[in-house]
């Protein structure tokens, strides 16, 4: 105990107090014991925080992606901070402050052993770049994590048809890292009515089914007309990262674009267009979301839920009127 002198000293101390308290003794041994207890808890404290690293997570604008992302990232490692940003923000110095940075888009100018660019969605090869690198929450061992869940992954695929794999992928992790309930949280009510609701069977362009929802927001006095522009700036940039799942996109720029009050439209397209995203499905379901508070971004949360639930989202796409679609979504969200 000469490398813990000051806690075998405050062990003693309490137990003194105790003993006069409880009218009980503990000799010189029995308080070592609980020293070295006490000094053994300490040291594998510090050892935990010391592999959960500080994480930064870049992506256009730094809102309903990066939110979503970090929903994730929380259900599946160990953290002990996770920040984001919209890339106009990031720079050296916050590269320097962080132990990694994870983005769903090339960072111009600036490359680092510690910027790890992933999927605006975790996917499976995801999964596997970042246990090299973090602590999974279902296991210890983290080659053993991603050896069972690709174990897993084989044996369902050799058995049935799966319909969608980001969800059968998302819901298994959920189960395996699955935390006490928490307390149920509000969810902040924002602009969203049966007149935010678009449909329509053809468009030509991914940029015309992005001005339908824009439009009716903008009509609504929810967003300014730059608004538009800028989502279509940042998909012709970037690429289309705002595709989160098959067929499903998530429009949105930054609140200094032109938001005027927290809102959301939904535009359903019978045909579908393509996006020239990786998943190759023609998109027919688009969230255009204008979050000014941080309140409202909570409903990131639950939209990823929605958007990963085949039967919900099927309900919204086959929907026969604009009340329908307006009454499935808001159910959806706020259930």
């Amino acid at each position: 105990m000469r490398d813990n002198k000051e806690l075998f000293l405050a062990t003693k101390r309490i137990c003194e107090e105790l003993e006069e308290e409880f009218e009980f003794s503990a000799s010189a041994q029995e308080v070592s014991f609980l020293a070295i207890y006490f000094a053994s808890e300490l040291e594998r404290n510090v050892a935990v925080e010391r592999n959960r690293p500080t994480l930064l997570i870049v992506c256009a604008e730094g809102m309903a992606v990066s939110n979503m992302l970090q929903v994730q990232l929380n259900q599946l490692f160990e953290f002990s901070s996770i920040s984001t940003t919209s890339l106009r923000k990031f720079n050296q110095k916050m590269l320097n402050q962080f132990d990694y940075v994870l983005t769903t888009i090339k960072i111009p100018d600036m490359t680092s052993k510690k910027i790890i660019r992933i999927h605006s969605y975790l996917q499976k090869e995801d999964m596997q770049v970042l246990q090299e690198h973090f602590q999974m929450k279902l296991v210890t061992n983290r080659k053993q994590a991603i050896d069972k869940f690709s174990e897993i992954m084989n044996i369902i695929s050799e058995n049935t048809q799966i319909t969608n794999l980001s969800k059968l992928e998302l819901d298994l992790l959920d189960v395996l890292t699955k935390q006490p309930k928490k307390e149920h949280i509000e969810l902040p009510e924002i602009e969203f009515k049966e007149q935010l609701i678009v449909t329509k069977k053809h468009v030509n362009t991914w940029q015309q089914a992005i001005r339908l929802g824009t439009e009716v927001l903008f009509q609504t006095g929810c967003i300014e007309k730059r608004y538009t522009e800028k989502i279509i700036q940042n998909l012709k940039a970037f690429g289309p990262y705002m595709v989160i799942a098959p067929g499903i996109v998530l429009a949105h720029a930054s609140p200094k674009d032109g938001v005027l009050k927290d809102s959301m439209a939904v535009t359903v397209l019978e045909e579908g267009i393509s996006f020239f995203d990786r998943y190759g499905e023609p998109v027919r379901l688009i969230f255009t979301l204008a979050f000014e508070s941080k309140e409202a971004r909570r409903l990131v949360e639950q939209l990823m839920k929605v958007v990963l639930n085949e039967e919900q989202v099927s309900r919204i796409l086959s929907a026969k009127s604009h009340k329908d679609i307006y009454n499935y979504t808001k159910s959806a969200i706020y259930e």
